[in-house]
């Protein structure tokens, strides 16, 4: 079982607006790590981003809000000291978080904006190093540059989000990753091998807005997973939270 929130962060927020929300974060490290954001769309998705996190939770979890101290693995993935792995993602309007209901389970989350390129092929040809040969193929081999596009930012944030659940950063060689479709559901490849321990979702948050999610195999999600690069979901696993209500 996962928990996913996912709040759609205005284009503006009020100065004394954003003032309340970041006095409310206890830790001064964790003010400084919104505050240091050059532009008011970054620091906002930073604001909302330490938020969600609290929000989960002191409200899901019965946590009190005041003595949440958050703390990096030596990977640097964020963590919650005696609580359960939980990831965030942030992009455009929108900061999305899963958090795992078992101790022992690794969860990620990325999200991707389909934004259009001048020249889709020779934009996903830049990709050639970080993809391997098979997903390459498979993304060239689309009828249209919208499903060209499509499709590789399905596989980027697949990649990403598998990435983000093992914490590893820039140490892995993405192209050693591959994702294909097997019986209608996501599998991942690692040097030609199934990881059978992991599961894929894939939903909109948006017309624009893709959320990938990487979870352990014996946790689920409703609805399941939806095939490769199948439509999209007419309902979403995310529970929306509303901006008002971290502020």
């Amino acid at each position: 079982m996962l928990t996913l929130l996912a709040c759609r962060v205005p284009d503006t927020l009020s100065p004394e607006k954003f003032h309340e929300g970041l006095t409310t974060i206890p830790s001064q490290a964790d003010r400084d790590a919104v505050t240091r954001y050059k532009f008011d769309s970054d620091r906002r998705l930073a604001l909302v981003s330490q938020l969600i996190r609290r929000h989960y939770f002191s409200t899901y979890c019965h946590q009190s809000w005041a003595g949440l101290v958050f703390d990096r693995h030596p990977d640097g993935k964020p963590r919650l000291q005696g609580q359960p792995d939980f990831n965030i993602s942030h992009h455009g309007n929108w900061v999305a978080f899963v958090a795992a209901k078992e101790d022992t389970m690794k969860v990620g989350i990325d999200l991707v904006s389909i934004d259009a390129v001048p020249d889709v092929r020779s934009f996903v040809t830049s990709f050639r190093e970080q993809l391997a040969p098979e997903e390459l193929a498979m993304i060239l081999q689309q009828p249209t540059e919208e499903t060209m596009l499509r499709a590789f930012y399905t596989v980027w944030g697949l990649k990403e989000s598998y990435v983000k659940a093992i914490g590893v950063g820039l140490y892995l060689d993405l192209a050693r990753l591959r994702f294909d479709s097997q019986d209608g559901k996501i599998v991942l490849l690692i040097d030609n091998e199934i990881q059978r321990q992991w599961r894929f979702h894939l939903s909109w948050l948006d017309g624009m807005t893709l959320a990938v999610v990487c979870y352990a195999a014996n946790m689920d999600l409703d609805p399941p997973s939806q095939p490769f690069l199948g439509g999209s979901h007419q309902s979403s696993p995310f529970t929306m939270v509303d901006i008002d209500l971290l502020i």
